[in-house]
């Protein structure tokens, strides 16, 4: 990771805390370039504006079909691999549940593209959490900064000990968004 704008920050799920990181709540620190970098995948896939019967909360959050008609995908669902592989994040966020859905498939490709990606698995308890810090350290090889939503135990990966960070809804929104704009993390 360098110096500079954040590529784009992917998110997994969308519930009743998770839209608390919408850009409605940070209006006045994302500008529409940062808006256009924040991709939301739900159960139905990528948020777009074709989407029948999106929510009040959600039309803000939708990405324009148009602006992603060149990418390399054949289904019409886009899933979070194909946001991964298209999109390139540096942070991938996970508020849906659905333990496992950080796949390795999944995460060593958005390593592929980001030498150290933040990836925060936040569901609880540990056991929704979408990836256990253990398979993302193995995955990344030691490389990804993680935080979690529940308390996880240290993990011992390749000699090192690595403290895994508690990034629970009370003590993260809206503060990073502002930490990420404010550092110009990539």
């Amino acid at each position: 990771m360098g110096m500079g704008a954040a590529r784009a920050c992917l998110q997994a799920g969308l519930n009743t805390w998770g839209v608390d990181i919408n850009p409605d709540n940070c209006r006045a620190l994302l500008a529409e370039e940062a808006r256009r970098r924040i991709f939301v995948v739900d159960r139905f896939g990528l948020l777009t504006d074709e989407m029948p019967n999106l929510l009040d909360f959600q039309r803000d959050l939708v990405t324009p079909r148009a602006s992603i008609a060149h990418w390399d995908t054949e289904s019409a669902q886009l899933s979070l691999m194909d946001v991964v592989r298209n999109v390139h994040p540096t942070v991938l966020i996970g508020v849906s549940g659905q333990p496992g859905l950080f796949s390795e498939e999944i995460v060593k490709e958005m390593h592929r593209h980001c030498p150290r990606p933040i990836i925060m698995p936040l569901s609880n308890p540990t056991s929704r959490a979408e990836a256990q810090p253990k398979d993302l350290l193995e995955w990344t090889r030691g490389s990804a900064l993680i935080a979690t939503g529940s308390p996880f135990e240290p993990v011992f990966y390749d000699g090192k000990t690595y403290d895994i960070a508690q990034c629970n809804n009370a003590y993260i929104f809206p503060g990073l968004g502002l930490g990420i704009l404010a550092s110009k993390a990539q």
